[in-house]
């Protein structure tokens, strides 16, 4: 099951911001939540070990397929918003 399974089962209509730290499986937790970002456009922090420098270009191509930008906002944080 999938955050976009859980969201369209509970009929939400409004997700403003989703905050992810699943220590290495950012983007298969991104992947699952593609239509929520396509359709609802939440900002998203998550957290990536600087350390997995290339798991941040991962994030960051997917991101841009969806129209959204990837931005460092601390040492591990990243903050990934939609591109208006």
């Amino acid at each position: 099951m999938t955050l976009d399974d859980i969201i369209h089962d509970l009929s939400v209509k409004r997700v403003d911001f989703v905050k992810i730290d699943v220590e290495g499986a950012e983007l298969e937790v991104l992947q699952g939540l593609s239509d929520t970002m396509k359709k609802l456009q939440p900002s998203i922090v998550v957290e990536i070990w600087e350390k997995d420098r290339s798991r941040v270009e991962e994030v960051r191509t997917f991101a841009n397929q969806l129209n959204y930008s990837l931005e460092r906002i601390s040492h591990d944080y990243y903050l990934i918003f939609p591109v208006k």
